[in-house]
């Protein structure tokens, strides 16, 4: 029972500031184990990779396209929510979104598509999608999107319907 209680100590004291752990005996050594946990976070955060996202734009065959590129979570939906909104208000005609350089999509990136979607249909225009990563198409399976969007498996493709 007395060791469990110092276990329970200890692991209480391993996050704690050092000034904050006093006269604990043999517990004293916890502030070590802070020590350790608040170095170790901060060598995560200094070699923390720099997402890159990058959204692209062009005009071809009278076709607005789209092309983010990277992940499209939380933190970078915003960035093409403003293209998407951006290409659809500027021109007329089809919009397509080449997703084929996007490695990742989160429920936040589905939902800037689903509002995009939206906005087409509002005025009138046509909504497609490229999605070639046989992962990223299985979100849109798994989601049911693959019946709301007109999908298509290359650029070409999308060109041409």
């Amino acid at each position: 029972m007395e060791r469990e209680l110092q276990r329970s100590i200890a692991r209480q004291e391993i996050f704690r500031e050092p000034s904050e752990v006093r006269g604990h005996g043999r517990l004293a050594g916890a502030t070590v184990g802070y020590a350790a946990v608040r170095d170790a976070v901060g060598q995560l955060r200094s070699t923390a990779v720099e997402q890159d996202f990058g959204v692209s734009e062009q005009r071809r065959e009278g076709l607005s396209i789209i092309s983010p590129r990277g992940e499209i979570d939380v933190a970078t939906a915003p960035a093409l929510r403003d293209h998407l909104e951006t290409g659809i208000g500027r021109d007329s005609g089809p919009v397509v979104v080449d997703l084929t350089s996007v490695t990742f999509i989160d429920s936040t990136g589905l939902g800037v598509l689903i509002g995009a979607q939206k906005h087409c249909d509002d005025a009138g225009r046509e909504f497609r999608v490229v999605v070639a990563d046989p992962r990223i198409r299985k979100v849109f399976e798994i989601t049911g999107l693959t019946d709301h969007f007109a999908m298509h498996d290359s650029l070409d493709t999308a060109l041409k319907a």
